[in-house]
């Protein structure tokens, strides 16, 4: 499974170059965005069909939870592709919320099954993977939530991942080998380190674009207001005319 790390790299530069292309008014950004969320669904499922059965289960590997973690992976970043493609889901609001509480489940799992594991080894090793999973374990509860509590929320677990770099980067012997927390981070054949970049990314933009530093993100031929002003004068409330709004647009690209 992680000889796709290649493509994990690939694809999280296509998101990230989508990004940019929608905050810069393109409207091919979010579907960019779209297809490569939809190749890590794809790419998350194929792993659990086909490499996951053919995986050797090593010390303190739970084959059943990784599973889990790669199907709620794959339904969740496929909900929120069909999202960007403008194609209807059935309950593709509510089901998000309730994979991440999945989601947050199995980190918690994770993190209380590693802090039996390195019960007893050296203390820059222990803390170095506990202050990892609950960085992202708090990436993942900030998805819930808005304004202020999710930069509260992100500091924290920022301020998690610089105990992991720290602690985690020193040299410690563990069963005669010698290893740190960053390199057995590394051997994780979980998704924690997918899901840190990819939650870590979704929380860092949000909380960019709530302090006004980021544009928000350009979802079509009109701007972001538009869809508002055509939502408010559907209520009945004395809003710019859409078509007017509409017309006043293009003029202004043409420069007229």
């Amino acid at each position: 499974m992680r000889k796709n790390v290649i493509l994990y790299y690939l694809l999280v530069l296509l998101v990230v170059m989508g990004a940019f292309a929608a905050m810069a008014l393109n409207s091919y950004g979010v579907v960019l965005m779209s297809y490569a969320t939809l190749g890590f669904g794809l790419l998350f499922l194929y792993e659990l069909i086909f490499l996951l059965p053919k995986l050797t289960p090593t010390a303190g590997e739970n084959m059943k939870m990784i599973g889990l973690e790669l199907l709620t992976l794959s339904v969740w970043c496929l909900l929120y592709a069909s999202r960007g493609l403008m194609i209807s889901v059935p309950f593709g609001d509510e089901v998000p919320f309730v994979l991440l509480a999945v989601l947050f489940a199995g980190n918690v799992f994770s993190l209380l099954q590693t802090g039996r594991r390195v019960k007893g080894q050296p203390a820059n090793y222990k803390i170095g993977l506990v202050s990892y999973f609950v960085s992202l374990i708090l990436l993942v509860a900030a998805m819930y939530f808005k304004g202020a509590t999710v930069m509260y929320i992100s500091t924290a677990a920022v301020l998690c991942l610089v105990v992991f770099v720290l602690s985690g980067r020193r040299r410690v012997i563990i069963e005669g080998e010698e290893t740190s927390a960053i390199q057995e981070a590394l051997r994780f054949r979980n998704k924690s380190g997918i899901q840190l970049i990819g939650f870590g990314l979704i929380i860092a933009y949000s909380s960019l674009n709530a302090l006004n530093l980021l544009p928000s993100l350009y979802f079509g031929a009109m701007p972001n207001g538009y869809s508002k002003v055509v939502s408010q004068q559907g209520r009945g409330n004395a809003m710019p005319d859409p078509k007017a709004f509409e017309e006043a647009y293009k003029r202004f690209v043409k420069g007229r």
